[in-house]
């Protein structure tokens, strides 16, 4: 499925996710925009055991050799191009994972390091400038910050601390309250907890061997879900789930395409 089809969009939409660059009215982000802040007790406790955040996972081959060295971070404008290039280098990855990958080992420990030093890029910013705003860096390197976050899910830790300061900038609409939706069930999910926001989807048979969308984990009271979707701007989740399965169905048709063997967000 191309990343610019109409259908491509739509989905993003009903997900509550698409691209603060183009559709940032639909998104809440306006400077004008406040999302409803949510409190409630549900389950994101930290896990009692910490979390080793130190070790990665061992890399033996290939060499890591095309890994560029960290770039400078001593002003603002250094901050801004590193997180709008994160943002750069993502869309490629992912317009590259469309195709067909004799070496998709190599692609997929070139990404994990990718996404290591993205995270590590972002918490050098974090420490020296505080989170990125759109007055800060402009908005596409905003969204470098979060995909940077998004995909450090080799340190659940990091994904945990920068929650909190994700839900600031929903409350001040600097991002759209979907942004902290995914943040909180992917960091539920890292502390084995179900998920809130019920982002967290993926393809499976039903009875009739006929593939749907189902949450890959447990909803946490389920019955009050869209209640607390809508609370942050996100439709109802039937929606996301009819758009989800739309896509899959075209993507039987495109054998470029790979959201029928990925979770789908």
């Amino acid at each position: 499925m191309s990343t610019d089809s109409p259908l491509h969009r739509a989905l993003l939409l009903a997900a509550g996710t698409a691209t603060m660059l183009s559709l940032s009215a639909l998104t809440g982000c306006s400077g004008e925009v406040k999302v409803q802040k949510i409190v409630y007790d549900a389950p994101l406790a930290v896990a009692d055991e910490p979390t080793n955040t130190t070790q990665s996972q061992p890399i033996t081959e290939p060499s890591t050799a095309w890994i560029q060295p960290a770039p400078p971070l001593t002003t603002l404008d250094q901050a801004r191009q590193a997180l709008e290039d994160i943002y750069d280098l993502d869309a490629e990855l992912v317009a590259a994972s469309m195709q067909e990958d004799p070496n998709r080992i190599h692609s997929l420990i070139m990404i994990a390091e990718f996404d290591r030093q993205h995270a590590d890029t972002l918490m050098t910013i974090i420490e020296r400038f505080g989170w990125p705003t759109r007055e800060m860096v402009g908005l596409k390197a905003v969204q470098g910050a979060y995909i940077a976050v998004q995909h450090a899910e080799h340190d659940p830790d990091f994904q945990s601390n920068c929650l909190a300061l994700i839900q600031q900038q929903v409350d001040q609409g600097e991002l759209p309250g979907a942004f902290l939706a995914l943040m909180t069930d992917r960091v539920a999910l890292s502390r084995g907890n179900p998920q809130v926001y019920g982002t967290q989807m993926t393809m499976a048979p039903n009875e009739f061997g006929i593939m749907h969308a189902v949450p890959s984990a447990a909803i946490w009271q389920s019955e009050q879900l869209d209640q607390r979707r809508a609370a942050l701007g996100m439709p109802p989740h039937q929606r996301f789930i009819q758009a989800i399965e739309l896509a899959y169905f075209e993507s039987i048709e495109q054998a470029q395409s790979r959201l029928s063997s990925v979770p789908t967000e």
